[in-house]
């Protein structure tokens, strides 16, 4: 598996350790679900082939329409998107479509896949926000490389929000009673009279 970029914050003391931590627990078993958009179904043998050998689930849909719909009903780890499209929607509408949800799918890594001369496409799928881009033609390793690193960095991003929902629980609850702790209620308490101040409500 290629190596996870590191970010700066992450190399302050202290946290390294748990980074590398993360990383270990986490990235070993490289899984995931990918959904693939390439109206070719010859240019996308190259693709399905390295992603197969990757032993990853993948979901292959022709068309944007039909990628959003995917989107919709099921949850991905990563996306890829492969040479221009025919028909109803361009790369860079269904990647501007993506980055626009109010969940988690806006932040799904996308990998944008062009010829290695088309410099306006791969400006656009920027702008429009893709993650990481891949020229053609490109080689096996290279892709398994793109398509490792972005999935280890997603899976390293779930396991950091995980543990963060862990750490506001044991703030928030006593794991004896699995009531609110002490300092909630003060907390709490003391937001609710400083309401009730500015609105002029008896305590």
């Amino acid at each position: 598996m290629s190596e996870v970029k590191i970010p700066a914050e992450a190399q302050e003391p202290g946290n390294r350790e748990s980074v590398a931590r993360a990383i270990e627990e986490h990235a070993l078993e490289l899984t995931g679900r990918v959904l693939y958009l390439e109206d070719s179904p010859t240019a996308a043998r190259f693709m399905l082939d390295t992603l197969e050998a990757l032993e990853l689930r993948v979901d292959h849909v022709m068309s944007g329409n039909a990628a959003l719909a995917a989107l919709e009903h099921e949850r991905y780890d990563l996306f890829i998107t492969d040479d221009r499209l025919e028909g109803e929607m361009r790369r860079s509408e269904v990647v501007e479509t993506i980055r626009a949800f109010h969940d988690e799918r806006a932040l799904l890594p996308i990998l944008g896949v062009s010829g290695a001369n088309e410099a306006e496409e791969r400006r656009a799928l920027f702008r429009a926000g893709i993650t990481d881009f891949l020229g053609k033609p490109a080689l096996h390793e290279e892709m398994m490389a793109r398509v490792t690193s972005l999935l280890a960095a997603r899976q390293l991003a779930l396991a950091v929000q995980a543990q963060r929902r862990r750490l506001s629980r044991v703030a928030l609850i006593d794991p004896l009673s699995g009531l609110f702790s002490r300092q909630t209620f003060i907390t709490f308490a003391q937001k609710c009279l400083a309401r009730a101040g500015r609105h002029k409500v008896p305590t």
